[in-house]
């Protein structure tokens, strides 16, 4: 009755449909041994595109219940059929496969939280069997793995295997989140492009997020993975290893990322890869944290309340690191103006903040010279909006407009007054020694 109700199942070939009920290997063989061209597709006279849609091997690799050498029979009479792509989703086997292991994963968890559990050993083996499947078909085809969907969706396998991890899985589970996380690092160790591939979207908003505004939709599977919980470390460690773009802080927030282990590893990450004046080993994160996360303009900069984010560091690490000099001689201080003066996505208004209040928290540091650039805080807090204005005043004025110039002037007043703030903060903390150390 439920096949009559479907008017494509008219057109599938009882090869199809075994595939589809999870026969056995036994009948599967017998099947395609009566007729082997049912391996190429359905019915092609059907003007139907949809009942030429799947081959046997989606049907297959769609479905949870198929027996263990299914899916190698079919790919051994008819290779090209890892490669075939659905006419309405572009999805290859690999792609359902991962697909239905989402939807497996999701409908446990839901079996599990009403009451009506699934037999362990049950699971064990099912759990067991698709993992086995998804390995067999990235292994033979890995170039899938960095395929994304024709549909409206766009997702890829891994982004199908993202979906499927949740902070909130019991302990009933533990077997399937862990299979999981390994079948996410098999996939990146095979497509390493899949991680920073845009999925759940229109293909219009495909393209990396502006430095700064990381997605909050979880629309990165290195997004989604860097703010779950329940990640572990060995996933994220290869995950920023093979992370193709040189800073990862352009897909994650510093705020979302709660384990502080992880927050280094990403501070790390981005200093390998990316720094301003030279390169920063795993030693000296470890030996010096507070000088690697106030180099980092994505931790300080980018956080919507600066001081609160100061804080939070000082509270993890001891607060007498503030006064602590590295192998340059420099305290975090130091390195947080360098870091300021050098990038091209500070807002004047939070450095003046994270100045003033590195000061108020450590005076000692008031009147210490940066060994690198011979200057004192005072100064180049002082400074600073003089050098903005002098670059200002080389741009012609024809590239901008009135609108423009009305709201560089709006923020130039406010900066200008972000400026005298911070310098109120930084004399009032020791007046004497400030204004002796100007001389």
């Amino acid at each position: 009755t439920v096949f009559q109700e479907k008017s494509y199942i008219l057109h599938l070939h009882p090869l199809s449909l075994v595939c589809m009920l999870a026969c056995s290997l036994p009948t599967i063989q017998a099947v395609c041994e009566a007729y082997p061209p049912a391996l190429y597709g359905d019915d092609t006279s059907s003007s139907s595109s949809s009942s030429r849609d799947w081959l046997p091997v989606h049907h297959a690799a769609s479905n949870a219940y198929t027996k263990p050498g299914v899916l190698e029979y079919l790919v051994q009479q008819y290779p090209s059929s890892i490669h075939a792509t659905t006419y309405v989703s572009g999805s290859t086997p690999l792609h359902l496969a991962c697909w239905r292991w989402s939807r497996s994963i999701t409908m446990n968890n839901n079996n599990n939280n009403n009451n009506n559990p699934i037999p362990l050993q049950e699971e064990e083996e099912s759990i067991l069997q698709e993992e086995r499947r998804i390995q067999f078909l990235l292994r033979t085809y890995p170039k899938a793995a960095e395929m994304q969907e024709t549909n409206r969706r766009h997702y890829t396998p891994l982004a199908y295997l993202v979906l499927a991890v949740d902070d909130d899985d019991d302990d009933n589970a533990q077997q399937a989140t862990t299979t999981t996380f390994r079948l996410i690092e098999e996939m990146i160790l095979a497509a390493p492009k899949a991680i920073v591939m845009k999925f759940g979207c229109s293909s219009e908003s495909l393209s990396t997020p502006p430095i700064g505004t990381p997605c909050t939709r979880k629309q990165y599977p290195i997004t989604k993975l860097l703010h779950q919980t329940s990640t572990p470390m060995s996933t994220i460690r290869l995950l920023l290893e093979h992370c193709p773009t040189n800073n990862p802080f352009e897909y994650v927030l510093w705020e979302r990322v709660k384990c502080w282990e992880k927050r280094m590893l990403l501070i790390e990450s981005y200093h390998k890869n990316k720094c301003w004046r030279r390169r920063w080993d795993a030693s000296y994160t470890s030996t010096y944290p507070l000088h690697s996360i106030f180099s980092c303009p994505h931790v300080l900069l980018m956080s919507p309340t600066t001081a609160t984010t100061i804080q939070e560091c000082l509270d993890r690490f001891d607060k007498k690191e503030l006064f602590r000099r590295d192998t340059h001689g420099r305290y975090p201080l130091h390195v947080a103006l360098e870091m300021c003066c050098c990038t091209q996505e500070t807002t004047m208004r939070g450095w003046f903040e994270i100045m003033a209040f590195l000061i108020e928290t450590e005076p000692r540091t008031l009147c210490s010279v940066d060994p690198t650039t011979k200057s004192i805080p005072l100064a180049m807090v002082a400074s600073k909006k003089k050098s903005m204005n002098h670059h200002q005043q080389q741009l012609p004025l024809c590239t901008t407009s009135n609108n423009d110039r009305r709201n560089d002037d709006e923020n130039n007043t406010t900066t200008d007054v972000a400026q005298l703030d911070a310098l109120y903060r930084i004399l009032h903390v020791d007046p004497v020694h400030a204004c002796l150390s100007l001389r």
